[in-house]
């Protein structure tokens, strides 16, 4: 029981000890990316210089960033202005040589008719209306298939199977009972007896041909109703039937729909009598040309797409049911709006944003409402006015360089009190910026005490504080000659 007890304890304290570990990481990585402040430079005029790549490191003299190592760029300031101005009001500032490196280019807001083309997906059906089924009404047999394969094309009144059926021919012989009654309630007998056989699914064509002088029999020769193709034959010769059941089904492909679905997005195009072309891959040179007679009144619960019809002659059958073909939409918009490069509009996640030049130098961001591009330009409805200068190219570093610096600026205050290049906190500066140094610059710090980096040993500084890569204490040296 002892030893059971003591196992337990020693796994609580293991357990505790990869507890004090994860908060100990987790508090030094939120000092190194929250609390950290930024580099702060020399109020005043003069010439500053700061890391391409680190827009957070300032300072007032040429050196290479303790972050990442580069040589810093120098930019001028404006005495009577604070250098952190620009990222605190939203804006990104570039110098000329900056803005050529990112490969910046502007140009002017243009106004214009915005011609669009929508490309959709879309399948070929047959027109619901163009679709029989051919049944039979009354219990029999098939005697003979006059059509007895799948895709043949047939004619209206064409003969398409022969039916054998006891009760039809009763009802054939009721009829010509009452033909040769001589009461006078022959006329209703007639029409009582003719009931009876369309009922049992005769057209008024088979009763006349079964008039005297013909003889009763008990086959009937069925017909098809509609010209077209067989796209379904259910039943074979010698089966018997019941009442209901289906022999064939027969579409007339003469005219055809094709089924659409149009993306939320582009609801706003999809008009009823709005005229589309239709295309195939089987028929890449060929334009049908149809519009659009129906469109539904709810989404598509699980695809979010909006069905629509629209109805293409099809004379020459070259469109088949369950084909895929490509609808495509061209229409030009009513009013004049802004139309802008397509590299000009950044997707940030649900936001669409523009950056425009607000002066030069300076650029701010802009939310926008764009619609879809169309031969490398898209027109944008809200957010940029005719005449604005808009980056058209480089767009997204401008942003990245917005991003950094959001997230590495610091609160700065303005009491007169001004940090030479490095971090402070709470007034008392923890290092001065150091710099990375070469086997011969170290000779320099001889007899002096400088402070490292025990992780990273080219970090080297003459007063203490911490390591500004790794964030560790920077650890005392007495320098001598090696």
């Amino acid at each position: 029981m002892t030893e059971e007890v003591s196992v337990l304890r020693g796994r609580g304290r293991i357990t505790a000890s990869i507890a004090l570990l994860l908060l100990l990481s987790l508090a030094l990585n939120a000092w190194l990316f929250v609390g950290r402040p930024a580099l702060a430079p020399e109020a005043g005029g003069g010439e500053l210089y700061v890391c391409p790549m680190h827009p957070q490191v300032v300072q007032d003299h040429p050196g290479d960033c303790p972050i990442c190592g580069m040589k810093l760029v120098r930019r001028g300031v404006d005495s009577a202005s604070d250098v952190l101005s620009d990222s605190l009001a939203a804006t990104v500032a570039l110098s000329p040589s900056q803005q050529i490196m990112a490969n910046v280019a502007v140009a002017a807001a243009e106004t214009g008719h915005y011609r669009y083309q929508l490309s959709l997906p879309g399948r070929v059906v047959p027109v619901e209306g163009n679709q029989t089924k051919v049944s039979v009404k009354a219990a029999g047999r098939i005697e003979r298939l006059h059509v007895s394969t799948t895709g043949e094309s047939v004619r209206r009144g064409q003969p398409l199977f022969e039916y054998y059926s006891p009760g039809i021919g009763a009802a054939n012989r009721e009829l010509l009972l009452a033909h040769s009654s001589t009461s006078g309630q022959k006329h209703v007998l007639v029409n009582a007896a003719r009931a009876k056989l369309l009922s049992l699914g005769l057209t008024d064509k088979q009763i006349e041909q079964m008039k005297p002088p013909t003889p009763p029999s008990d086959t009937v020769v069925f017909t098809s109703p509609i010209s077209g193709f067989v796209m379904e034959k259910m039943a074979k010769e010698g089966e018997w039937m019941k009442p209901g059941a289906n022999i064939y089904e027969i579409a007339d492909l003469s005219t055809v729909w094709v089924e659409g679905v149009a993306y939320e997005s582009d609801l706003r195009k999809i008009r009823l009598g709005k005229q589309v072309t239709v295309s195939s891959s089987s028929h890449t040179t060929e334009k049908f040309s149809g519009e659009i007679i129906w469109i539904a009144p709810a989404l598509d619960r699980t695809t979010r797409t909006l069905p629509f019809r629209i109805s293409l002659r099809n004379d020459d059958l070259k469109l088949r049911p369950e084909m895929y073909v490509t609808v495509r939409l061209v229409d030009v918009e009513d009013r004049q709006v802004v139309l802008l490069p397509e590299d000009a509009i950044l997707q940030l996640g649900e936001r669409q944003v523009a950056y425009v030049e607000v002066r030069p130098g300076h650029f701010a961001a802009r939310d926008v409402v764009a619609g879809t591009a169309e031969k490398g330009r898209v027109p944008v409805y809200s957010g940029i006015a005719p005449g604005e200068m808009v980056v058209v190219s480089g767009g997204y570093l401008i942003d990245s360089d917005a991003q950094i610096k959001r997230i590495g600026q610091a609160p700065h205050g303005g009491h007169g009190h001004v940090e030479t290049a490095g971090v402070s906190q709470g007034g008392r500066e923890l290092f001065r910026a150091p710099e990375r140094h070469s086997g011969g610059d170290a000779a320099a710090h001889a007899g002096e005490e400088t402070y490292v980096c025990t992780m990273c040993p080219d970090v080297v500084s003459s007063e203490p504080g911490r390591c500004p890569e790794c964030g560790m204490e920077l650890v005392k040296k007495q320098g001598t000659d090696d």
